[in-house]
């Protein structure tokens, strides 16, 4: 065992969370998230090497702590009438499905071609592997059962406004690092000058693909593993920005942290990332649409749509560079035209043929791999656990405030609504650190603003999220 950089930063602050302020794991869990090409030790000996990935490791600090008092209080987790209730019900049985899967199907369905988890899917066009039961239906079964678990701590003790706030800054931390940390990427490439990727990219575990060129341009991968994760990140963060911006006061700090995400996001060069971002800012604009409403509403969007619209022509006409454009063109509108396309097709196509192999029951939680999260349920945990999830997350959708929501509030929603969208794109990992931490900040949030509903229902009081769009 190897303990890295990652390892002697979040291991004692995690351990000191742990014993004194158990609260500030939530925080120190959203910002480990983003780290997700890091590992915080690793282990190289023998035939299966891998890597605890800082947000895994926090997460079964948050299990330690908080497991037992949730088993012996199960019933005081959630308030009785509580919307989040049917939420959790629905992740329970994804869980229990989803685990009992990766112990089963492997050996009820051996043998069936499938994409191993460990390889890439440009090695694995021509010849699959088969399907056996392996350390990566451990692994990930234990994964998803902490991100399950993190999500029913958080929801059990972060129960007012004030025990929430940290948790909601550091989501405005972690994504502040990753875009530091790509922008001196970017320079350090520009300038020929060291970047430091053992530290952020030293998890033996997966395929680190920080130094990828596109076109002679070096793309940007920041603290992941490569260019399409952060890119889907910063996406999602920069959507989620903007519904903070259109709901919110609105401040130059605000547009000049927009495009600063937006310009990191360019240096990805990363389709998924584009993709993220055109998506949710298309939903964003129906959302908050400056065409319909009342007319003082319309106004209030249209001058935010107009500052946004300016700022990315500012930004378009000082920062990109012909170099850049040649390798986002090369990266979106060429897109198709590339082998990279043609292994994702196919290894979403053999996805499917999984799923008609097993009767759509899946071949277990980390069997096979394709391009997609929709794919990767389908083919892991089945049509019925795909269907959970989905319920899931639906139920999200159904009872988030609306335009009623605080800025802090669609800031969280629209970059989870963004993260999912670039998973469906490009990411298919079913237990990604970074879409997990935002479902449980999304949950918490909700869980935090229905008590106070509640509470102020009882005190004859208007609901404190039911305030207007601010004018």
């Amino acid at each position: 065992m190897t303990v890295t950089v990652l390892g002697f930063v979040f291991v004692p602050v995690t351990l000191v969370c742990l014993f004194v302020q158990p609260s500030f794991l939530f925080p120190v869990l959203v910002i480990a998230s983003v780290f997700q090409g890091g590992s915080v030790v690793n282990r190289t000996g023998g035939d299966f090497a891998f890597g605890i990935p800082p947000f895994f490791f926090v997460a079964f600090c948050i299990a330690v702590r908080y497991l037992v008092p949730i088993l012996r209080n199960g019933r005081k987790v959630l308030l009785a009438e509580s919307p989040i209730r049917m939420i959790v019900i629905a992740l329970f049985w994804f869980w229990v499905l989803a685990v009992a899967s990766a112990f089963t199907l492997p050996r009820l369905f051996s043998g069936i071609a499938v994409y191993s988890p460990r390889e890439g899917l440009e090695s694995q066009l021509l010849e699959q592997a088969t399907l056996t039961w392996s350390l990566s239906n451990l692994a990930q079964a234990l994964f998803l059962s902490l991100c399950f678990t993190s999500i029913l701590a958080a929801l059990f003790s972060l129960r007012t406004e004030m025990q929430a706030r940290p948790m909601i800054k550091a989501l405005y931390i972690a994504f502040l690092i990753v875009v530091l940390v790509g922008l001196w990427q970017s320079v350090s490439t520009k300038m020929r000058w060291d970047f430091p990727v053992s530290v952020f990219n030293n998890n033996v575990g997966f395929n680190q693909g920080y130094d990828q060129v596109l076109e002679d341009y070096d793309r940007v991968s920041s603290t992941f593993s490569e260019p399409s994760y952060a890119g889907a990140f910063l996406g999602a963060i920069a959507a989620g920005l903007l519904a903070g911006y259109l709901r919110g006061k609105r401040t130059a700090l605000q547009l000049a942290l927009f495009l600063t995400v937006c310009l990191v996001l360019l240096e990805t060069t990363a389709t998924a990332g584009y993709a993220t971002f055109t998506a949710t800012v298309g939903l964003l604009f129906l959302y908050f649409n400056p065409f319909i409403g009342q007319q003082h509403v319309r106004r209030f969007l249209a001058r935010g749509w107009s500052a946004v619209a300016g700022v990315a022509c500012v930004g378009a006409i000082f920062f990109i560079t012909p170099k850049l454009s040649q390798a986002a063109v090369a990266t979106s509108v060429n897109k198709v035209q590339s082998l990279s396309f043609m292994f994702r097709i196919a290894a979403d196509l053999q996805a499917l043929s999984v799923v008609r192999n097993t009767f759509g029951l899946g071949a277990g939680l980390g069997s096979n791999r394709p391009s997609s999260l929709l794919t990767s349920l389908l083919s892991n945990v089945g049509v019925v656990g795909t269907l959970l999830l989905a319920a899931a997350i639906y139920l999200v959708f159904k009872i988030f405030p609306g335009k009623k929501a605080p800025p802090s509030m669609q800031f969280a929603f629209f970059s989870f609504v963004g993260l999912l969208i670039g998973q469906m794109t490009a990411l298919p990992e079913i237990t990604l650190p970074m879409t997990w931490a935002l479902f449980m900040v999304v949950l918490v949030q909700l869980s935090v603003a229905f008590a106070a509903d509640a509470a102020t229902a009882t005190a004859g009081l208007p609901p404190s999220s039911g305030r207007q769009v601010e004018t």
